[in-house]
């Protein structure tokens, strides 16, 4: 099996001395204070693109140095430039400040002072003239409610993202929902054969709509993976463990594409074939993210036509 591979990269990764990190992430964002403050209490919907796409790159990127470096803890952070007008004549050589009001789903918010960092790019100060900040581990907070599936979506006047996944369409909502219980069982079965633990299915499921294929991996924007993938990253108390490292969220899709599914699981035979159930993941440093589940559109065609049967 071939791999294909995507990398991107926050602004800095650093060692961190004299803090309760042992590895900081830090992305520089060109933007006002106030849009953070704005967003922390909307859920994601309500927000726009550019910030979202933001927030689930940054997380990203801490799951993937986890994954690389399992006993390191790693602090993320966004520096944000800052105007200071009220700055302590005691923090006057500071760099910045830690901004202590809030966090984004664990990502903390560094204030960069505009005006230090404007002196030492135009060589009228040394960086090494002023205070670093100190990365500590804070309570961590956690703010954005991400949309969630509210239930699981075969199709139907969804937007679909790939030219290789066909259309289903069903007469009435019975047909929908015998199909998708279908698939919700056979799932069921598959995961608890290959010994996965997802908790909840449907919130675990991405639309089939938006699902692509191998051939189309390198080809769709890299925001298509932090949306369908990094989305709910961090987003409640428990997605994080108590020393603050992030919880990995395993996703499925369903794909009629079997070079999407190497894998084969032998003695999972699809209903009324001889092929076996197979799969495919998307990992992160081997740690699998998400997996596509095959299945044949005749067994999901099967079930519609026994619905009209009855």
């Amino acid at each position: 099996m071939n791999l294909l591979h995507r990398y991107p990269q926050p602004d800095l990764v650093m060692t961190s001395e004299n803090s309760d990190y042992d590895v900081v992430v830090i992305d520089f964002k060109n933007i006002s204070l106030k849009k953070y403050e704005y967003y922390e209490n909307k859920s994601l919907e309500e927000t726009d693109q550019g910030y979202r796409v933001a927030l689930e790159k940054q997380l990203g990127y801490e799951l993937a140095l986890q994954q690389a470096f399992p006993k390191a803890n790693i602090g993320n952070f966004f520096f944000v430039p800052f105007y200071y007008t009220d700055k302590l004549e005691s923090e006057k050589n500071f760099l910045g400040i830690m901004e202590s009001k809030f966090n984004i789903r664990g990502i903390e918010i560094f204030k960069g002072d505009f005006n230090v960092i404007q002196t030492v790019y135009l060589g009228v100060n040394e960086a090494s003239d002023f205070v670093a900040p100190s990365y500590s581990h804070p309570l961590k907070k956690h703010t954005h409610s991400s949309v969630k599936q509210k239930e699981l979506i075969l199709l139907e006047n969804e937007v679909l993202k790939s030219n290789y996944v066909p259309l289903i369409s069903f007469q009435n909502e019975a047909q929908r929902k015998n199909a998708t219980n279908y698939i919700l069982e056979q799932v069921e079965i598959f995961f608890k054969d290959i010994q996965v633990d997802i908790p909840n299915l449907i919130e675990s499921y991405f639309p089939y709509s938006q699902s692509i294929i191998h051939k189309e991996f390198s080809k769709v924007g890299i925001e298509y993976f932090y949306d369908n993938l990094f989305y709910d990253l961090g987003e409640k108390k428990e997605d994080r463990e108590d020393n603050g490292r992030l919880k990995v969220k395993v996703k499925w899709c369903i794909t009629f594409h079997i070079d999407s599914t190497p894998i084969q699981v032998p003695q999972l035979k699809i209903p009324n074939s001889d092929l076996c159930r197979s799969f495919g993941t998307i990992d992160i440093l081997g740690t699998p993210i998400l997996y596509y589940v095959y299945f044949t559109l005749p067994e999901i065609l099967n079930i519609i036509i026994k619905d009209k049967k009855l």
